[in-house]
């Protein structure tokens, strides 16, 4: 299930002095994410690579801590950010994009219009590439909506973590900008006002997994609620 997410900084106050005393880095895909936590962002480091700033060290001592690599690679909830902040990004073509089983329909106007069993994937990436060099995921898709934000399910393969997962809500047509079963919010409400936008973007690069990954491949987007969809749009 999709988890809210969650400022480790807050729970730095009951942990031993040996915790509290390891050195807290952000790179600029999570700096905004500080801003409601315990400590303010000016006095965590800035650094370009979350990867190169925290060293081979926080690798090897996940993969050897089954308990702290699940808490850093819960599934997490992806907040929308500014589509302007991915820049350049390639578009991909749809109808070869998406994976069987799906009864679609290219329209003429570029539409990519599926009804999803549930297991329905449309595949971003199948080669392997350096998360550093491609993280952004530009789409412009709705999804029927039955009481809640229609989620999509990102999946990837990391190295050497393995399989990593993460939630993106879609625009619901306007639909409220919460999550009704739990009224977990979505979408934040100065950014896009009072509706959900159309054209999302999200940085892969607040996954702290994905961004400590050498080697990221198989990056699909699963649409795990049955239903319908249109999408005009998918870049990455």
């Amino acid at each position: 299930e999709p988890r809210p997410n969650f400022d480790m900084s807050d729970f730095l106050y009951w942990m031993p002095a040996s915790v509290q005393a390891l050195p807290i880095l952000r790179n600029n895909s999570t700096s905004d994410l500080l801003l409601a936590g315990s400590i303010p962002p000016d006095n965590i480091p800035l650094v370009k690579s979350l990867r190169a700033g925290c060293g081979p060290q926080l690798v090897k001592g996940l993969l050897q801590n089954p308990e702290a690599l699940f808490l850093y690679g819960a599934p997490m909830v992806l907040e929308p950010i500014s589509p302007k902040t991915a820049g350049s990004v390639s578009p991909l073509p749809l109808e070869s994009a998406l994976a069987e089983p799906a009864n679609h329909v290219l329209g003429a106007d570029g539409k990519l219009q599926f009804q999803s069993d549930g297991k329905t994937e449309l595949v971003l990436s199948a080669q392997s590439f350096d998360p550093e060099s491609r993280h952004y995921i530009v789409i412009k898709a709705t999804g029927n909506a039955k009481g809640c934000v229609p989620m999509v399910q990102l999946r990837a393969a990391s190295e050497p973590f393995g399989d990593i997962t993460a939630w993106l809500p879609l625009s619901a047509g306007g639909q409220t900008l919460f999550d009704r079963p739990t009224g977990f919010r979505i979408f934040d409400q100065e950014r896009f006002g009072s509706r959900a936008p159309e054209l999302l973007c999200y940085d892969l690069l607040r996954l702290p997994l994905f961004a400590l990954s050498s080697q990221i491949s198989a990056v699909r987007l699963r649409f795990n609620t049955p239903g319908n969809y249109e999408i005009q749009s998918v870049c990455f």
